[in-house]
């Protein structure tokens, strides 16, 4: 399991990006190649095979994920950014902040215990 969050995030954003494409096939080889650092690729690819995903080229279908993949985005003006489910009622959006009414369960991919 890749740890490090920075380079979590940017594999999750790069799968997002790939499953919102108008692609039809998603390649795991290809993907690995191109979007996972090399020194975190046999880890990945292990964290697949653990998970019964293969690397063989497969053909994409979102139609039963496809309201997990939309997310509304505000920025502040320091450059913060939060990112939710469209249907999310946690999030006030104020003309001078953000207010955020949840708990924090992650910190830089590490879970709190509240």
């Amino acid at each position: 399991m890749i740890t490090d969050p920075e380079v979590k995030n940017d594999i999750y954003d790069h799968i997002l990006s790939e499953l919102k494409s108008q692609k039809q096939m998603f390649a795991p080889k290809k993907f690995i190649d191109d979007y996972v650092p090399k020194k975190q690729q046999d880890r990945f690819r292990t964290f697949l095979a653990d998970h019964k995903v293969g690397l063989n080229q497969f053909h994409v279908d979102i139609s039963e994920i496809k309201r997990h993949l939309k997310k509304r985005s505000f920025e502040t003006l320091t450059g913060v950014r939060v990112t939710v489910p469209p249907e999310s009622t946690v999030v006030e959006v104020k003309a001078d902040r953000i207010i955020i009414d949840d708990m924090v369960v992650n910190v830089g991919g590490v879970h709190s215990n509240g």
